[in-house]
C-alpha cells in the first residue's frame, strides 16, 4: 500500500484579518505502492486555497482568467456545484496517470488567508488510494 508524508513549512502562527501568507506543503509516498486521488478535507475552507506546482514561485494566487478590455474587465470561472471542504489535490503525471510513485516527493503551494478575526484551529485530513496500474 501507499504511505503519505506530509510536510508544512511557512504555514502562519497568526494572521490579520485580510491578510495573506504562502506556505507549501511537501507530500511524500514512502509506501511499497504509488497512490492516485489524493483529496484533503478541510475544517475551514474559506481560509485556505491548494495551488498546482507550476505556482509555486507566484506570491499570489488567481482561480480563474482575467481579460483586460479598454473600459472593463471580464473575468471567466467555472460554474460548477462542489463541497468546498473536499478538494483534489495534483499530482505529477506518469504514463497519463496522476499518481505518486513509491519514494516519489512533490510540493504543493497553500496560501492562508484570514478570512475573520479568531481563534481557529485548523484540520486537515488526507485520503488517497493506491493504484496498481500506475508504473
Amino acid at each position: 500500500m501507499p504511505l503519505i508524508d506530509i510536510k508544512t513549512v511557512g504555514f502562519p502562527k497568526t494572521l490579520l484579518a485580510g491578510e495573506v501568507k504562502k506556505a507549501t506543503l511537501t507530500i511524500s509516498n514512502k509506501g511499497q505502492k504509488a497512490l492516485v486521488r489524493l483529496r484533503v478535507r478541510l475544517s475551514h475552507p474559506s481560509f485556505v486555497f491548494f495551488g498546482r506546482k507550476e505556482d509555486l514561485e507566484q506570491d499570489i494566487y488567481q482561480r480563474a482568467s482575467v481579460e483586460t478590455l479598454p473600459s472593463m474587465s471580464k473575468m471567466e470561472a467555472p460554474n460548477r456545484l462542489s463541497d468546498p471542504t473536499t478538494l483534489v489535490l495534483q499530482l505529477p503525471e506518469h504514463d497519463g496517470v496522476a499518481c505518486l510513485q513509491p519514494g516519489e516527493t512533490t510540493t504543493v503551494p497553500v496560501w492562508i488567508r484570514g478570512d475573520r478575526v479568531g481563534s481557529f484551529n485548523f484540520q486537515f485530513l488526507f485520503s488517497y488510494e493506491a493504484e496498481v496500474r500506475c508504473a
